[in-house]
């Protein structure tokens, strides 16, 4: 009766074995083919068009960014974002955004000003 009850323990091992190389076999990374052609449409005239970027005031996300020239702005810890103008010469900056892209209270500088103890210097 042993023999039987360890025989069966190894064998249900070993298929336990067998079945987990057989699942991880397969997993490398490849690239996504996105076959969009879902109704048969390739060659069509359907174009697609650009969502436009958010202007200054307007609210913005990562999925609605700024224009150029301006970065979105959290200006409260729980408030809504906007797009400000990037910071000039001698205006208040932050120089890191939070997670998202988004910057806490102020922009960045603009051009080749840096942000230094949170105003932009040449």
């Amino acid at each position: 009766m042993m023999r039987l009850v360890l025989w069966t323990c190894a064998t249900v091992s070993l298929l336990i074995l067998i079945q987990e190389i057989a699942a991880y076999d397969d997993m490398v990374q490849r690239p996504i083919d996105l076959n969009l052609d879902f109704f048969g449409t390739t060659g069509s005239n359907i174009t697609m068009t650009a969502k436009p970027k958010r202007q200054l005031g307007q609210h913005c996300s990562h999925n609605h960014p700024c224009d150029a020239g301006m970065c979105c702005v959290q200006r409260r810890r729980y408030g809504w974002r906007i797009c400000r103008a990037l910071a000039g010469r001698y205006r208040r900056c932050s120089d890191s955004p939070t997670k998202g892209g988004n910057y806490h209270r102020y922009c960045p500088c603009a051009g080749l000003n840096a942000c230094e103890d949170g105003y932009c210097v040449p």
